[in-house]
């Protein structure tokens, strides 16, 4: 990504926003205090809830939920615009990771030290949306003909399809445009999940266990929108492994 990039109204747009988000998800989970907690139990368990920091968490839940299905429906219409705004907000992922870190062990202390795992999988997610930047142009412009191959199968239905000479073409560009689109979603899902994981306190495990699960969603998302599924060619896994880890196939 060039400088230009960088300083464009998109690129600032996007800066400006994921800043704007962030510093709100850290004052959310800064303000832990002891007017906030309610004590609930018996005589055997007792659970200490923050109930605004509850509160915020189920809003984002539902929120990251929204944001999911809309880019789904929206990216075919405006791919190229997409892949602007990941792709500005990877390269900031990591330093907005670590001022996250920082704040919520400054606000709750040493026992968030795990959430150092966050900063680990956004730099992983923002590595995978790097190498998969090279395969985001056509993968914006195969979804971008979603819309004429839904009018095609409902004018030709199934059938005529399978019947006309151009059944390959068609099952090509369906496969192209959706394992595309489904690849960019998880890219963005997971960098998105992992970047406000810092929102919820985790123990060891279930840091650990969340940045490995979106990371390995994340990975999945590069290697569809590499074009796992609908490159013949037999060497081209290796080629997407080998673009994002330093393996060798000799």
């Amino acid at each position: 990504m060039s400088l230009s990039d960088l300083i464009s109204l998109k690129g600032l747009v996007t800066v400006s926003v994921a800043s704007i988000i962030s510093v709100k998800a850290i004052h959310l989970t800064w303000k832990v205090t002891k007017n906030n907690v309610s004590i609930k139990g018996d005589n055997n368990n007792v659970n200490i809830v923050n109930q605004e920091l509850a509160a915020a968490q189920r809003g984002f839940k539902l929120l990251w939920n929204l944001l999911v299905v809309l880019t789904a429906l929206t990216y075919p219409m405006w791919g190229e615009a997409y892949n602007s705004i990941l792709a500005t907000a990877a390269y900031f992922g990591v330093p907005l990771s670590i001022i996250a870190l920082v704040a919520v062990i400054s606000g709750s202390g040493w026992k968030r030290i795990w959430d150092a795992f966050y900063v680990i999988g956004v730099g992983a997610t923002c590595w995978l949306v790097a190498c998969a930047a090279p395969y985001l142009p056509s993968t914006a412009q195969y979804a971008g003909a979603f819309g004429a191959l839904v009018r095609t199968l409902k004018e030709y239905g199934v059938g005529g399809i399978v019947a006309s000479q151009s059944a390959n073409a068609y099952m090509d560009a369906l496969m192209r445009c959706t394992s595309g689109l489904f690849g960019f979603v998880l890219l963005f899902l997971s960098f998105g999940f992992l970047l406000f994981s810092f929102l919820e306190e985790r123990s060891f495990d279930d840091a650990l266990r969340r940045v490995v699960t979106y990371t390995g969603v994340c990975a999945l998302g590069y290697l569809l929108v590499g074009g796992l599924l609908f490159d013949h060619d037999p060497g081209h896994l290796a080629t997407l492994v080998s673009a994002a880890f330093p393996v060798s196939f000799n």
